[in-house]
C-alpha cells in the first residue's frame, strides 16, 4: 500500500495473492512490491520511504535510475552491503559509506541501525539529541537521516489508524466481503482526508471524522426508509383479481376460463363460509 507521508491518503494497493508460478520473481517479491506501487510515481523526483522488508541496493540504484529517490532502513545481512554494515558500535557511534549517490548509514541508539538512502547527503550535519546512561544524561549525535526517515514513514500507519475508527462492516472468511469492506472504508478515509485538505486551504475549521462520516451516511441514504415502504404496502393490501383468457375451443365455440390462482383462491373462502354456516 502507498500513502502519502503527511496525511495517509491512499493512492496505490495491491492484493497479495500468494505464490504465483507463472510470474517470475527475478529480484524478489519484495522489490516487485516497491516497483509495482511506485510506478505511478516514477521519473517525477518523488522520495519513497519503505522499511527493512523492502530495502535492498538493487531497488536503490534502480528507482535512482528512474529519477526517484529512496530512503528507508536496511536489514544488516542484505547482500552488497559494505564491510562496515557488519561493525558493532557503542551508543551514539556511527559509521557510513558511499557508493554513487548511494549512502549507506548505520547508527547505535538503544541499537544498531542501518539505513540505505540516496535522498540524503552524507555530509549533512547532525542533530545532537540527549539520552539517559548509568543514571546521568548524554549527549550523541543523531545523523540526518534517522530524522528524514522517521519524519516521513507514518504514512501507512496514518492510513491503517483511520480505517480503524468507526469501522463499516465486519470481519470476514470469506476474501471478496473483505475486500469490500476494505475498499469501502478506504474510500471514506480518503474521502475525508480530502475534505479535510479542503477546508485548511480555504481557511475553515478541520471537522471531526465522526461528522463527516454521518454527513456522508445521510446523503448515500437520500431519505430513504424501509419501514415507509412496509407500511405503504401494508395499507394497500394485495386482493386477487380474476383475471380470464379466452381459447377456442375446438367445435369453433369461444371458451373463457379463470386464472387457476384465482380459482383455488376462492374454492378456499367459499369452503370456509360453509364451515362457518354449519
Amino acid at each position: 500500500m502507498a500513502a502519502d507521508s503527511q496525511n495517509g491518503h491512499v493512492s496505490n494497493f495491491s492484493v497479495y495473492l500468494g505464490k504465483e508460478a507463472h510470474v517470475p520473481r527475478l529480484n524478489g517479491l519484495s522489490y516487485d512490491v516497491v516497483t509495482k506501487m511506485a510506478r505511478p510515481f516514477l521519473k517525477m523526483h518523488r522520495h519513497v520511504f519503505f522499511d527493512n522488508f523492502f530495502t535492498s541496493t538493487k531497488l536503490m540504484e534502480d528507482l535512482l535510475a528512474q529519477d526517484t529517490y529512496a530512503c528507508g532502513t536496511v536489514r544488516s545481512n542484505r547482500k552488497d552491503l559494505p564491510p562496515c554494515a557488519k561493525n558493532k558500535l557503542k551508543q551514539g557511534e556511527k559509521v557510513s559509506a558511499q557508493r554513487g549517490k548511494l549512502v549507506f548509514t548505520k547508527w547505535h541508539d538503544k541499537r544498531d541501525i542501518s539505513f540505505l538512502s540516496t535522498n540524503v547527503l552524507p555530509s549533512e550535519a547532525p542533530r545532537i539529541v540527549q539520552r539517559r546512561k548509568n543514571g546521568r544524561n548524554i549527549n550523541i549525535e543523531k545523523p540526518r537521516v534517522a530524522d528524514v526517515y522517521t519524519a516521513n514513514m507514518g504514512g501507512v500507519g496514518r492510513a491503517d489508524q483511520l480505517r480503524s475508527f468507526y469501522f463499516a462492516g465486519y470481519s470476514s472468511r470469506k476474501w471478496y466481503r473483505y475486500i469490500f469492506w476494505f475498499l469501502f472504508n478506504l474510500s471514506v478515509c480518503n474521502g475525508f482526508i480530502l475534505e479535510s485538505t479542503s477546508r485548511a486551504d480555504q481557511g475553515k475549521q478541520k471537522r471531526l471524522m465522526i461528522n463527516f462520516r454521518l454527513d456522508l451516511a445521510k446523503q448515500l441514504i437520500d431519505g430513504f426508509s424501509w419501514r415507509k415502504i412496509k407500511q405503504r404496502s401494508q395499507e394497500t393490501p394485495h386482493h386477487p383479481v380474476a383475471r380470464r383468457k379466452t381459447c377456442l375451443s375446438s367445435c369453433g365455440w369461444t371458451e373463457e376460463k379463470m386464472c387457476s390462482v384465482y380459482q383455488s383462491r376462492a374454492k378456499n373462502t367459499q369452503r370456509i363460509q360453509d364451515r362457518d354456516m354449519l
